[in-house]
């Protein structure tokens, strides 16, 4: 399993609370990129800020597929290391329970259950510095599905080439993004 190091010790903030530096204290596996890590943190953080709805778990799968094809689609290269899963209800990302974990251990959120499933408080906020050119394609996203429910992207998602096309339970190929609906 991953080790956090002392993240609040190693990170710089600015008065508002805002994320400069990044999550460079932190210590995981060989299997797991630190910069993949980083840009999910900075996806995340971004999209559970800028909600006007709680940010459900399962919608994060949702919105996190979109941010990952349109991303490549635009710039011909992925944000995170990670496959999406073509099931039942959409796609999914397999790690995003460990993922989720590991930033709340450090501190950047907190996941609250309630009685429709877990949602994203976020903790902290990452400067627009931070960002590079994956920002228009999270804002992008973050504005088309704000007041969708996660039942209502499954639905939407259901009406891409990229789910049809894919067998449930098989990697949804991110080299096909062309594919991809427009939104």
């Amino acid at each position: 399993m991953a080790r956090i190091i002392d993240f609040a010790k190693h990170n710089q903030q600015s008065e508002g609370g805002e994320v400069i530096m990044g999550i460079n204290a932190m210590e995981v596996e060989k299997t797991q990129n630190l910069d993949n890590i980083l840009t999910f943190a900075k996806i995340v953080l971004f999209l559970a800020n800028d909600t006007s709805t709680k940010l459900y778990r399962t919608k994060l799968h949702k919105l996190l597929f979109y941010v990952q094809f349109i991303y490549y689609k635009r710039h011909r290269e992925r944000l995170l290391a990670d496959d999406f899963i073509c099931q039942r209800y959409g796609p999914v990302l397999p790690t995003l329970d460990e993922y989720l974990s590991l930033i709340e251990g450090v501190g950047l959120i907190k996941i609250v259950p309630d009685q429709h499933g877990s949602y994203i408080v976020p903790k902290k906020k990452f400067a627009d510095g931070s960002y590079e050119k994956e920002l228009g394609t999270i804002k992008k996203v973050a504005a088309k599905f704000d007041t969708w429910t996660a039942g209502e992207i499954s639905e939407y998602s259901h009406k891409e080439p990229l789910w049809i096309h894919t067998h449930l339970h098989h990697v949804i190929p991110v080299n096909k993004a062309e594919e991809l609906n427009d939104l």
